[in-house]
């Protein structure tokens, strides 16, 4: 599949892979308002209200997307567009200036076909085991796995580490989101342990594994350290995200 043709569902593992890693702490939606645009969301709560929500978006015109997001999107929310290219990204930036929308951020969205990414053999391994998930937990200072994702080998989250002794390192995690596809959420290296290839080492050691639980395409963002890493393993860029704060909206957007 080309890159261009698979933007629609690298697009939807961001949606559902940021709906199921909020849904850790309190249940979150994702809702396809229309065919190229999502909305990700706090589940219906009785008090009717939401806390902040994602739109995505891609390959939608600026104007209809600001028409539709008028009609149905209550209470605060950020704007995630996709572009293609830096052309593109220009030109969005631009258009949604006009109607009140700064941009935040730009992040490079990667996808990696998982077969295709290189081996490694090395002292990395997936948390099973609620000690060692407990460990990661309390070094990552987020709940990054739950008990009930070691209960299966399949199970829709996975969590790689790497460790010092008892102590966590580094870890990686992924979510099947739908189809063949994962969404990596986070992929962490302990500062004075960078530089030695474990960033590396967890993502081929992740990818390694999809095959086996039926994964085929893997989808990310990266920071700027990660765009520089991630092309070693096997993904390819195929576009940026921008995120927008829409107007009058001073809360900073989510990480």
């Amino acid at each position: 599949m080309g890159e261009v043709d698979f933007v629609p569902q690298a697009m939807e593992s961001f949606v559902r892979g940021i709906a199921f890693t909020r849904s850790m702490t309190h249940l979150y939606e994702s809702v396809q308002l229309q065919e190229r645009i999502w909305l990700v969301r706090d589940a219906p709560r009785k008090s009717g209200s939401y806390r902040t929500a994602e739109v995505a978006v891609y390959e939608q015109r600026p104007d209809e997307v600001v028409e539709i997001i008028r009609r149905v999107v209550t209470g605060k929310y950020f704007l995630c567009a996709f572009a293609k290219n830096a052309s593109e990204t220009a030109s969005l930036a631009q258009e949604y200036r006009r109607h009140g929308y700064r941009l935040m951020r730009r992040e490079p969205f990667f996808v990696a076909e998982s077969a295709l990414a290189p081996r490694y053999d090395g002292p990395i391994r997936r948390i099973l085991d609620w000690n060692d998930a407990n460990r990661v937990n309390i070094a990552a200072r987020s709940k990054q796995i739950r008990q009930s994702d070691l209960t299966s080998e399949d199970a829709p989250l996975r969590l790689y580490a790497a460790f010092d002794g008892e102590l966590p390192v580094g870890w990686a995690r992924c979510i099947r989101t739908h189809h063949d596809c994962e969404w990596v959420s986070s992929v962490f290296v302990q500062e004075c342990y960078r530089g030695n290839g474990l960033g590396r080492a967890l993502i081929s050691t992740l990818l390694a594994e999809d095959t086996k639980y039926g994964i085929s395409r893997s989808v990310l963002l990266a920071s700027q350290a990660g765009a520089r890493l991630y092309p070693h393993v096997g993904y390819s860029q195929i576009g940026i995200l921008l995120v927008m704060a829409p107007p009058k909206l001073e809360t900073a957007p989510p990480a």
